[in-house]
């Protein structure tokens, strides 16, 4: 799996079940602006290092296939997607990280209430 597209992915999970138990005393908005350009640069960096390494198989391979070869020569608007709405997906990705912990957290003390 890209390491990249793998921190995105963790990242806000990771930052945001630390601030709910107590352990991260930052506000959320902070959270939230620190986040979103760190998520933009991973986003961005993960469709790099997809077609670096779509480069390096098209390079090593002594006849590559067409799929392979159309695969390597047209991205598909992904780098323009990433560079330009990278920030999007990392702010939409966080806000159903956000809303996903907040209900599960809901659910955990709702538990402990009735206990």
């Amino acid at each position: 799996m890209n390491p990249f597209d793998a921190a995105f992915l963790i990242l806000p999970v990771v930052v945001l079940v630390a601030r709910e138990l107590g352990k991260l005393k930052l506000p959320l908005w902070l959270v939230f602006l620190i986040y979103v350009p760190a998520g933009w640069l991973l986003a961005t960096l993960g469709v790099e290092w997809y077609f670096a390494e779509l480069d390096k198989v098209v390079r090593s391979t002594p006849n590559p296939s067409k799929e392979l070869l159309n695969k390597w020569q047209s991205d598909g608007a992904a780098r323009v997607f990433a560079v330009y709405f990278g920030w999007a997906y990392a702010a939409i990705y966080f806000v159903l990280c956000l809303w996903i912990i907040k209900i599960a957290h809901f659910f955990v003390a709702r538990r402990r209430a009735a206990n």
